[in-house]
């Protein structure tokens, strides 16, 4: 894990990168502008995710490598990056004709990532030769991190994956990426415009990406839409912007939800004394100095009782006369 400190500067840019950020939100491209900008995201998409895999270009390189003539012969880095950018473009095509996700969709992304591979690697592999352990190794102690299923068994989960993402809402990573590719048909990197309440994929899910669904509605329309928010599961945080603070108090004391601001967003995570916590989905318990303390703690009850002394009251029969009497007694220190 990399630990970087927040200092002042870093404020200063991510509250700079905001500010830019909402002021082109506010501004409708035009379509080259808007195909630029889709271009350069997965340029920077591609060169990232083969970085990370190893791949020795820099970001120049693996941007003058995508915009080259397709026809000239390039070094297996290159062509690396170049499959990457073209599965993305894959992606977009098929987002943007509301494609299914199926089998032959995943392997038509393979097929274009390992594209001048040899033909073993594209498609489903065929049964390992005895004595070879097919395997992703530690690179310093050379032992095996993940084993992959048997060849025999691939079909059979694929057809499971894909039934599972068609027929389940509870994928969201694998929404979040299908979505993140649909919001660059909308025009801007992260922001996905127009969104329907009732696009489950996009709106009931919690996103893991950079990424901001805006949901229309007239003035009218807002009571019908908090209703359906109280009718989901309960999200993290809450940020209303209004001018009508009797709106934003009865909103705020109706809707459930873990936290949340007026006029502001994210602050209430930094606001000392006070916890913050989730509520349902959304998560359990909360933290934050005593209440993170207590959360994370179990207080435990003891009592020392005496052994030389033992009231008959405490003790059967509690019928007759006798029993009468315990009643009695018992219901006077209930008092």
């Amino acid at each position: 894990m990399i630990k970087v400190p927040l200092t002042n500067g870093i404020l200063k840019y991510i509250t700079e990168i905001d500010k830019n950020r909402y002021m082109v939100s506010s501004v409708k491209l035009s379509k080259s502008v808007a195909n630029r900008l889709r271009k350069n995201s997965k340029k920077k998409s591609s060169y990232a995710s083969n970085k990370i895999e190893g791949n020795p270009l820099s970001e120049q390189q693996a941007n003058d490598v995508i915009d080259a003539d397709e026809h000239k012969h390039f070094l297996k880095p290159e062509q690396e990056v170049r499959n990457y950018f073209l599965a993305l473009n894959y992606l977009e095509q098929q987002a943007k004709e509301k494609a299914p996700f199926s089998k032959e969709l995943i392997f038509a992304v393979q097929k274009l990532v390992e594209k001048g591979a040899s033909k073993e690697k594209i498609g489903l592999r065929g049964p390992t030769p005895p004595g070879v352990l097919f395997a992703v190794y530690d690179s310093q102690s050379g032992t095996p991190d993940y084993i992959p299923p048997e060849y025999c068994d691939i079909p059979e989960l694929l057809d499971e994956l894909v039934a599972y993402v068609n027929s389940t809402d509870d994928h969201p990573l694998s929404v979040t990426a299908w979505c993140g590719i649909d919001a660059l048909s909308h025009g801007l990197e992260g922001l996905a415009a127009d969104v329907r309440p009732d696009e489950k994929d996009i709106v009931q899910h919690e996103l893991f990406c950079p990424l901001l669904p805006v949901v229309p509605f007239k003035d009218a329309e807002v009571d019908s839409l908090m209703e359906t928010i109280a009718d989901r599961e309960h999200p993290l945080a809450m940020y209303l912007f209004t001018s009508d603070m009797k709106w934003a108090e009865r909103v705020m004391s109706t809707q459930q939800f873990g936290g949340g601001c007026i006029n502001e967003v994210c602050v209430h995570m930094m606001v000392k004394g006070v916890p913050f916590n989730g509520t349902g989905h959304s998560g359990m318990g909360a933290y934050h100095g005593e209440w993170g303390f207590r959360e994370f703690t179990h207080p435990t009850t003891v009592l020392r009782g005496k052994t030389r002394l033992n009231l008959p009251l405490r003790e059967h029969p509690y019928s007759g006369r006798t029993g009468d009497k315990k009643m009695k007694l018992l219901k006077l220190f209930e008092k």
